[in-house]
């Protein structure tokens, strides 16, 4: 059986049978099913850091214990088809403490609501908090935007910090993380496109660079990043001289003009007022 730490559960979806065991307790063991166990266990570990998990056995270990107490591990994999089949025969065989309904069920699995359902279901959740169509008060929203923007306490920067310490993407997510930001900017501005930043900001951002010093090889590998980058890019021609730049990085620093300034020009943004073209 392999144990797997909440924190380094490897991102892929995995269907099986997994449990949750408790350390000081051993005995007391919760046995599920699911076909994505990594975003199981982040449900199980939500719901029980929010006091709001169905099973009251399990939350009432976990207000008295502790999160770490609280092991998960992952049985076993299989397929989709012979699940819930599974995890009865490990119920049955193990009879597990935590577990308060003792027969295996997923009563949406491989089903979706109808249409009608899902009119019922709407007309239901009208007026609820978090339901389609249900509008926030003016002293809701404004708790909403004090909450957003109020910075996190010392405490919760440093278990912040703690979870992520270590952590590196690898090359396979960056490449996944490059290419879907690509593709969402091919349709979306920025966010931030045309926002200044405010005073408060400006200052957090130079007290946190404040005292900050390069070293030696820092300095030389953004000296070996910035070789050239004024001739990369697409070349510029001046249609009166048949002058001929590089990019339009070297024709703006030539011509003494700001490399925005020009780039706006020559790629239609504004009207082009100069005799350069680019090529």
């Amino acid at each position: 059986m392999a144990t797997v730490d909440k924190i380094k559960i490897a991102n892929k979806i995995r269907c099986g049978i997994y449990q949750i065991q408790s350390k000081i307790k051993p005995d007391r063991i919760y046995i599920g099913s699911s076909i994505n166990m990594t975003k199981r266990w982040w449900s199980h570990n939500d719901d029980l850091s929010k006091q709001r998990h169905p099973n009251r056995k399990l939350q009432n270990h976990f207000n008295k214990y502790g999160e770490d107490d609280l092991a998960y591990s992952i049985i076993c994999e299989c397929d989709e088809d012979v699940l819930l089949e599974m995890e009865q025969d490990y119920i049955d065989s193990m009879d597990p403490y935590f577990n308060i309904g003792k027969t295996a069920r997923s009563p949406m699995l491989g089903r979706t609501h109808t249409e009608e359902a899902k009119i019922k279901i709407g007309r239901a959740s009208v007026g609820r908090r978090a339901a389609l169509g249900y509008k926030c008060t003016p002293e809701q929203v404004e708790r909403r935007r004090i909450n957003s923007t109020r910075p996190c306490s010392a405490k919760t920067r440093e278990k912040i910090g703690k979870a992520n310490k270590g952590k590196k993407h690898t090359p396979d997510q960056i490449e996944n993380n490059s290419r879907s930001r690509k593709e969402y900017y091919k349709t979306h501005s920025s966010p931030r496109k045309g926002v200044a930043l405010s005073d408060y900001t400006k200052s957090k951002i130079a007290e946190g660079h404040r005292g900050i010093k390069c070293s030696d090889e820092q300095k030389q590998k953004m000296r070996e990043s910035h070789l050239g980058k004024e001739y990369r890019g697409r070349g510029v021609i001046c249609t009166e001289t048949g002058m001929k730049y590089k990019s339009i990085a070297s024709a703006a620093r030539i011509m003494g003009v700001p490399h925005w300034w020009l780039q706006k020009r020559l790629s239609g943004e504004i009207k082009n007022t100069t005799t350069l073209i680019i090529v």
